[in-house]
């Protein structure tokens, strides 16, 4: 029985030690001065789409858009932006006589995207790293290309554009100022732009009289450098 007390006793000594080590650690967490932030994000990008039979991010665009933070610890915090994006591709191969399958052409797409990111911030906030995902909502498709020398082109398959993309986005980011701070990111879309269900079967077929194959599926990715100002 002696034993037995021994052991109660020394449990319940952990356990209000545990408690105490527990209410220090409450004392000690994190309280910002201020725990939402809010600001504005801007800057230019370079995309490209797999799947034009062209390489490289040719096509330059822009976006815009606010940004509000949640700040979790003192090293993390949770970004939701809101966001007018453009993507898009371009190419300016003139088709010879002996035509490949690139085509000339510019297509430029505009989204309404929204950003989930979780935000690490190192060496007292001097740089930071993003991490997370967007949704992408199509709402605008420009196409400029010569359509009566194509037996396949961009024209034709616009209506079967996915108006629903999601990404997957890795950046990184300096403060320069106390609220402003410059950064890149490299965006890539999970989902596929626009999916051929016929190419395989037609892949299969010869047919010798067709200036170009028609497009299999398409992926965007996307560079973007951006400035951030925080206004509260």
């Amino acid at each position: 029985m002696n034993n037995l007390y021994r052991l109660l006793i020394a449990l319940i000594f952990c356990f209000i030690g545990n408690l105490s080590s527990v209410e220090a650690q409450r004392k000690k967490a994190f309280k910002p001065k201020q725990r939402f932030l809010a600001g504005v994000i801007a800057g230019v990008n370079t995309s490209q789409i797999d799947g034009d039979y062209y390489s490289g991010y040719d096509k330059p665009g822009f976006f815009i858009g606010a940004q509000g933070a949640a700040r979790l610890t003192r090293d993390i915090d949770l970004v939701v932006e809101l966001l007018y994006n453009q993507k898009g591709s371009f190419g300016n191969y003139k088709p010879g006589a002996f035509a490949v399958q690139k085509r000339p052409h510019e297509l430029e797409l505009h989204y309404a995207e929204v950003p989930f990111l979780i935000r690490f911030n190192r060496d007292q906030e001097l740089f930071r790293i993003e991490l997370g995902f967007s949704y992408a909502r199509l709402i605008q498709t420009n196409i400029t290309e010569q359509t009566l020398l194509l037996d396949y082109n961009y024209t034709d398959i616009s209506d079967q554009f996915n108006t629903n993309e999601f990404n997957l986005i890795a950046g990184l980011g300096f403060n320069l100022f106390k609220n402003f701070s410059v950064g890149s990111r490299f965006n890539v879309a999970a989902t596929k732009m626009y999916f051929n269900d016929e190419f395989e079967e037609y892949a299969t077929t010869v047919r010798p009289y067709d200036n170009f194959e028609p497009f299999a599926a398409f992926r965007n990715y996307q560079f973007m450098f951006y400035a951030n100002y925080r206004i509260y």
